[in-house]
């Protein structure tokens, strides 16, 4: 991937070439179709923490996004979208596919988890969150 400092300033749809089929959505239309149409011009540097994590959890714009979360996770594994630690468990969710072809990336979400154990082990959500966090490390570390 093009190093992220040199492409900050373009949107997803700028570096992967894309350009909005079909009519501009209406508020009939979904959430989702609404939120991309807003966020498919988007500048890489202009994106929230809620854009970083719904791009992921639709596996949209992966190779761009996916250093973005790092980062946030690199300064709070358990950063809070909706619940602690959405962010960290829709990474971890993403499809091996992504990871064998980008080990790399792979490698720093590893690094990030490992230093962060004892925060994941001792984070203070319901267990059904903890437990799917946990078991969700779990599936990406056997990868």
């Amino acid at each position: 991937m093009k190093d992220l400092k040199k492409i900050k300033n373009k949107s997803i749809a700028e570096l992967e070439g894309y350009k909005w089929q079909g009519s501009i959505p209406t508020k009939e239309s979904s959430f989702l179709e609404r939120r991309f149409y807003e966020l498919h011009d988007r500048k890489l540097q202009d994106l929230i923490l809620t854009d970083v994590d719904l791009y992921i959890e639709q596996e949209y714009g992966l190779k761009y996004v996916i250093p973005i979360a790092l980062d946030i996770l690199d300064r709070d594994i358990l950063i809070k979208v909706d619940y602690e630690g959405e962010l960290l468990f829709n990474i971890l969710s993403v499809k091996s596919d992504f990871w064998s072809d980008n080990p790399e990336m792979k490698m720093r979400l590893t690094e990030i988890t490992k230093t962060n154990l004892n925060k994941l082990e001792n984070m203070n959500t319901t267990d059904d969150i903890k437990n799917d966090i946990l078991e969700a490390l779990e599936r990406f570390i056997d990868q």
